[in-house]
């Protein structure tokens, strides 16, 4: 580029400082800018705080991208401060958007010696830069002081997987942001009916953008018109899969808050932290078992590892002998292996108890590891359980409180069907006061499928109980949404009387 070529660019950059939209089409002229995400580009341009509850694989974190580089190259000097829940989320899906946008930019914008993994310097008052605010503890990039020192005149803050970012950040970022050139714009999917991003979306101060993916090209032209998005198939799939009236239906297709009510057992938000909870690994290792045969149902073996579980084997219309031998082959590497036992799982106990009692020393006998887990039956604490489900489900709960004991807590699996299902269970108390969660069959009703995999990992979590509970405190936070039914509830009554 000559000086020439370098002055009307020049020129053009300071005009596209008030015209995002037509900085993003002249570097990137392949990108379709649809009408919601040209609403968050000039949003961001208007309003000093913008917030985006969206669906699934709308483009959310490809246009931050394009904000991202259009604020820091038309606003000198400038910072561009980006956060995320982990650094995954960081590193490899909001800064490696950033990355191929520059790769693939119509003209250089930046010497590629510029640009490192989650940070690109420009000048010392003159760059962008990722930082992450949850991880593991030797890898954690925690608390507002992180963001000290970040205050410029032209400040761009975006927080991507909003909802998943500690309280603590969302507020150190938020007095970070007081200039009169300064914007934050806060986006991800609206998994839980509390905290910072669910009150901005409430907020007069702040500009809602709601995204569902019924609003995307791909699904009003029932075409895939832009690649890698969401699409018909996918709707489709997660609608038999979740049903469309669940939790995370609502959150991650409708873009809308679930219903988080007071006789929801465990909450999506609660999920969605445990899949990158930190955890204090114990040396207990178990396996939980959901058996099912020849049916829609699957067969679902988890495994737990310190404090990590994980599915080994996710299973359709295999027969009883066949499941029983594939946890045979591993059964020595456990020391406890939980089995529904009801209906036909019972097959499953005695065929694997069988077979590791099979040798003739005593000593070498191990059938002892196979637990049959009747659901139906007494509970361990009799006077506050309906039954043993009730009481397992309620461990499983504890287990995955935000604000649990750090030597409770359980890392899950990123996995969408089982968010689902454990976000679509409901509890309630029997005549005589005691917890009863709600049967399969009652969740059938509801139009829910059968939760085998939280059925298994409810198993492997209680296999994998301490020997000893300790007392599992509750903060308040959690209680905020709950208390505001309460007295919801209570203002109702009043007014009906």
């Amino acid at each position: 580029m000559d000086k020439n070529q370098q002055k009307q660019m020049e020129a053009k950059l300071e005009e596209w400082k008030s015209d995002p939209v037509s900085f993003i089409e002249f570097f990137w002229p392949e990108t379709k800018l649809w009408d919601k995400l040209r609403e968050i580009c000039y949003s961001v341009r208007d309003n000093r705080g913008t917030v985006v509850p969206s669906g699934h694989s709308v483009g959310k974190t490809y246009i931050s991208a394009k904000i991202i580089l259009w604020w820091l190259f038309t606003h000198y000097p400038s910072k561009v401060v980006t956060t995320a829940p982990t650094w995954h989320q960081i590193s490899s899906i909001l800064w490696a958007e950033i990355r191929t946008s520059l790769a693939k930019s119509k003209f250089p914008l930046v010497d590629t010696k510029n640009i490192l993994q989650t940070e690109l310097k420009l000048a010392s008052d003159w760059f962008a830069i990722g930082i992450s605010t949850v991880e593991r503890v030797e890898l954690r990039e925690y608390g507002s002081t992180k963001f000290q020192g970040f205050h410029s005149e032209n400040l761009l803050v975006v927080m991507d997987e909003a909802p998943g970012v500690d309280s603590s950040i969302h507020k150190g970022l938020e007095t970070l942001a007081t200039g009169v050139n300064n914007r934050i714009l806060k986006i991800g999917n609206p998994t839980s009916p509390s905290g910072d991003f669910y009150k901005n979306c409430y907020s007069s101060q702040w500009n809602k953008i709601s995204i569902s993916a019924f609003d995307h090209p791909n699904i009003k032209n029932r075409n895939e018109t832009i690649p890698g998005c969401v699409t018909v198939n996918w709707i489709d799939r997660v609608k038999e899969e979740w049903g469309e009236g669940s939790s995370l239906w609502k959150a991650k297709v409708l873009g809308e808050f679930p219903d988080e009510t007071e006789d929801t057992l465990i909450p999506l938000s609660w999920c969605e932290i445990a899949v990158n909870t930190a955890v204090e690994p114990n040396e207990r290792k178990v396996l939980g078992v959901d058996v099912a045969r020849f049916g829609d149902d699957k067969s679902i073996v988890t495994e737990i590892k310190a404090n990590i579980a994980k599915f080994l084997y996710t299973v359709q219309k295999e027969s009883t002998m066949s499941l029983t031998g594939r946890i045979n082959l591993i059964a020595d590497n456990y020391d406890l292996i939980g089995i529904d036992g009801v209906g036909v799982g019972g097959g499953v106990v005695d065929r694997l108890r069988e077979l590791l009692n099979d040798p003739l020393n005593d000593k070498e006998k191990t059938g002892y590891k196979v637990i049959d887990i009747q659901e139906g039956s007494k509970p361990t604490e009799y006077k506050r359980f309906f039954n043993f489900r009730s009481e397992m489900y309620w461990h499983l709960r504890e287990r995955l409180r935000p604000d649990g004991l750090s030597y409770l807590k359980i890392k899950i699996p990123d996995d969408d069907e089982l968010k689902a299902q454990l976000a679509g269970i409901k509890y309630d108390y029997s005549s005589d006061g005691r917890i009863k969660i709600e049967s399969k069959e009652d969740m059938k009703k509801r139009g829910l499928k059968s939760p085998d995999k939280a059925d298994s990992l409810a198993i492997a979590v209680w296999l994998n109980r301490p020997e000893k509970l300790k007392e599992i405190t509750q903060n308040p936070i959690y209680k905020e949404f709950f208390q505001y039914k309460k007295e919801q509830r209570k203002s109702d009554n009043i007014l009906n009387i």
